[in-house]
C-alpha cells in the first residue's frame, strides 16, 4: 500500500505517513491533554503530524515537502516549536509501549532540524 488518500476522504489502513483514524484519535487524545499542545483545527493538527511523519520516512529537506501538507516553512517552525518544547518526547515516552503510533513518531535527532540553506554559487 502507498498511503495515499482514498477519494480524498479515507485513509488506507496500513500506511507510513498517513495516520489510521484510530491512531490519530489516540494521538489527539493525548495531545488535547498536554499543556503546551493548543489544537484550534484538528485536521490541521493531523495534517502537521502527517508531515512530520512524512519527513521522518522520506529523510528529505524540508523545502521538499508536498504542498498537501502545507508550507514547508510553517511546518518547519511549528516542529521546532515543539522540538523546543519537548513535546516529542513526551509523545514517544507517552506511546513507547504502543507500536502503531511510536513508529511514525519523530525522534528529535531523526529529523533535519535546520532549515535547508540555499547555497551562494557566486561564492
Amino acid at each position: 500500500m502507498t498511503g495515499e488518500v482514498q477519494g480524498g476522504r479515507g485513509r488506507k489502513p496500513m500506511c507510513s505517513t498517513y495516520l489510521c483514524d484510530d491512531q490519530w484519535q489516540k494521538m489527539l487524545h493525548f495531545l488535547r491533554g498536554h499543556s503546551h499542545v493548543y489544537i484550534r483545527n484538528e485536521l490541521e493538527c493531523r495534517r502537521f503530524i502527517e508531515a512530520i511523519s512524512w519527513m521522518l520516512n522520506s529523510e528529505a529537506r524540508w523545502r521538499m515537502l508536498p504542498a498537501q501538507y502545507g508550507h514547508w516553512n510553517s511546518v518547519y517552525r511549528r516542529f521546532a516549536r515543539w522540538r523546543d518544547l519537548a513535546i516529542f518526547d513526551d509523545i514517544r515516552q507517552h506511546f513507547a509501549n504502543d507500536p502503531d503510533i511510536y513508529h511514525i513518531l519523530p525522534a528529535s535527532s531523526r529529523v533535519r532540524t535546520r532549515k535547508n540553506i540555499q547555497h551562494n554559487k557566486s561564492g
